[in-house]
């Protein structure tokens, strides 16, 4: 196959048309939110899927090339990365090993990286361990201009080579597959745990979920060891107002709510409750800006059963706010949670419900 051109746009093409595995990474190109329509675009038309660090908001969990929730297997399945406004590349393709906690990269030894960004900083980084990552091309640029120029011309492309076309066609339906299974995998589980059970931390984000989806809601703060984003819904960028590279806890949702006034859309916070001071003062803020949230305190069972521990529900009830819990049983979470939504959503009220949950599952099933 001759090469494209010189050009070093057309040489970013040239390099994702003859990939066999692309993978696409994106951290802050949602900053422009009319950008994330082109990524999504780019992704389809690669069959490739998209690893969003969630600097913003960049890819619609729904969307079947969305491998947020399962980052590491397409870090490690790729062939050529393309790093769309990625801030710190070493630190986003480094994983820990689970035995010896040794710091290693995700990726292959002959993997291929193009870089797209606005900063024009040295072709390569170093992380922690004084160790170099390689970029092979890196092109200095706006992504919301960049982006559009790329799926025009890889679809230009695609118009006289139908059999490269049709392989980047199988490799996205061989990734959508994976990533519906994945997420009604990740559903059942959550949702078949028993009513008279402690709610287990992934039950307790699905049945937020069911009371919440046909509402207008944002999910701010915290992103609870990422089971929203694996059971949510997420399709717009007011919706998701979370990641870790964000503001965190209650009081970053307190912010995110007194922004979001007279929109209609309720703000929904998780929390731990290991701090009922900051809990106290974020709900003293919400209670005097009469703000419309949810808050979910998912609290371990022991520490919610220590008779001299405050109860956050109570607390809430003592500023005016609507309070539910403890809540220790499956079977009336459902109900706590649809009585504080309509408190919420309907009195334009701060609602918290406190749950005592079981301990965590430590993130990825």
């Amino acid at each position: 196959m001759p090469p494209l051109a010189a050009h070093p746009l057309d040489r970013v093409v040239e390099m994702l048309v003859r990939a066999e595995r692309p993978v696409v990474l994106a951290d802050l190109v949602g900053r422009n939110e009319s950008t994330i329509p082109s990524l999504v675009a780019l992704a389809e038309v690669l069959g490739a899927p998209v690893v969003d660090l969630l600097g913003r908001f960049n890819m619609p969990s729904v969307h079947p090339l969305d491998a947020t929730s399962f980052a590491d297997d397409a870090l490690r399945w790729a062939d050529l990365l393309l790093a769309l406004d990625v801030r710190d590349p070493v630190a986003a393709i480094r994983s820990l090993d689970p035995v010896s906690g040794q710091a290693g990269s995700l990726l292959r030894s002959n993997l291929r990286i193009i870089s797209i960004c606005m900063e024009d900083a040295e072709p390569a980084a170093a992380d922690d361990l004084q160790r170099l990552q390689h970029v092979d091309l890196k092109l200095v640029a706006d992504t919301s201009v960049a982006l559009p120029v790329l799926v025009a011309e890889i679809r230009a492309y695609w118009l006289n080579h139908e059999e490269v076309r049709d392989r980047a066609s199988e490799r996205g339906a061989i990734w959508a597959d994976d990533h519906r299974g994945q997420r009604a995998r990740w559903r059942r589980e959550a949702g078949s745990q028993a009513d008279d059970l402690i709610p287990n931390l992934p039950g307790v984000v699905v049945a937020v979920w069911e009371v919440i989806k046909d509402d207008n809601w944002s999910l701010a703060g915290e992103d609870p060891e990422g089971w929203a984003r694996r059971l949510w819904d997420f399709r717009h960028p007011e919706e998701y107002l979370s990641g870790p590279n964000g503001p965190r806890g209650i009081s970053a949702a307190v912010g995110a709510a007194l922004a979001s006034r007279g929109t209609g859309r309720v703000t929904i916070s998780f929390d731990r409750g290991d701090d009922l001071v900051d809990l106290s003062d974020a709900l003293g803020t919400a209670a005097r800006a009469s703000l419309p949230m949810l808050v979910v305190l998912h609290r371990g069972g022991a520490r919610s059963q220590d008779p001299a521990s405050p109860d956050p529900a109570t607390l809430a009830q003592s500023l005016g706010l609507h309070g539910e819990g403890p809540i220790a049983r499956g079977a009336d979470l459902k109900l706590a949670l649809e009585r504080a939504w309509r408190a919420a959503r309907d009195e334009e009220a701060t609602a918290l419900v406190d749950v005592v949950c079981v301990a965590p599952l430590g993130g990825r099933p």
